[in-house]
């Protein structure tokens, strides 16, 4: 085979694989409408255990503040 024609060819599978590999990572990336819904609700979940972790923090502080008022009276 000549030289010329090998580097085409070679150049050729290169720029394929290249190509295929492009492709294969933007279809990993893109999310589908279930997937981004899923994602939603996940991030919502997440921020009312949130809420609710600080809300409990909140009531044990002041039943330790009602305890000590009525240790004072």
């Amino acid at each position: 085979m000549k030289p010329e024609l090998q580097r085409v060819l070679e150049s050729r599978r290169r720029d394929q694989l290249i190509k295929q590999r492009k492709e294969e990572d933007e279809a990993r990336r893109k999310v589908s409408p279930l997937e981004a819904e899923l994602l939603k609700r996940h991030k919502k979940l997440e921020e009312c255990g949130q809420r609710k972790g600080r809300l409990l923090k909140t009531m044990t502080h002041v039943s330790h503040v009602m305890q000590s008022c009525d240790q004072l009276n």
